[in-house]
């Protein structure tokens, strides 16, 4: 004998049938989160910086550059090589590290949106070895916005160019 094939519909606990077009849906979100726009920047030689002048620093080198699963242009590495550039409106999770060559009395990195307006800041007072800048900040940025990492220091000394840490520039879209 015979069993009538009965169709079982599955819900998601919300009286909601869980379609084929819903689940595509999910998975496209799933995989929008994955390949975020994402960059990371580096500097590969030191950087002598400016004594009481605030300096923006250059960083000539990608670790990588995507967003949507394609390489991306958020950073270039010859015009404004200072910039992370904003490709899609949203929340960025920014991050930046630096070690300096030295202690002064007064040095300071910060986060700097379109040339003009500081959104983090980390300053090291002086004293003893190579202090290390470490900043992040989340921030809401629009299409086009930039972002630069800049450097003040009250004695003449350079930014370490350190494998994987210095410096090093970074910005991920999380919403």
């Amino acid at each position: 004998m015979a069993y009538p094939h009965v169709p079982y519909t599955f819900t998601d606990g919300l009286l909601n049938d869980v379609t084929a077009a819903r689940l595509n849906l999910i998975g496209t979100g799933i995989r929008d989160a994955q390949q975020a726009p994402a960059v990371r920047v580096f500097h590969n030689a030191a950087q002598a910086i400016l004594v009481t002048t605030e300096t923006t620093l250059a960083f000539n080198s990608e670790r990588y550059d995507q967003a949507f699963g394609s390489a991306s242009t958020q950073h270039d590495t010859v015009t404004n090589n200072s910039r992370l550039t904003a490709l899609y409106a949203g929340i960025y999770l920014i991050t930046a590290t630096a070690e300096w060559s030295g202690s002064a009395a007064d040095q300071y990195a910060a986060i700097r949106l379109n040339g003009a307006t500081t959104i983090a800041r980390q300053r090291e007072p002086g004293g003893a070895g190579n202090p290390v800048h470490n900043i992040t900040t989340m921030y809401s940025l629009a299409v086009n916005d930039y972002v630069e990492l800049r450097v003040f220091t009250s004695t003449a000394l350079s930014i370490n160019s350190a494998a994987n840490y210095s410096p090093e520039f970074s910005m991920v879209r999380v919403a």
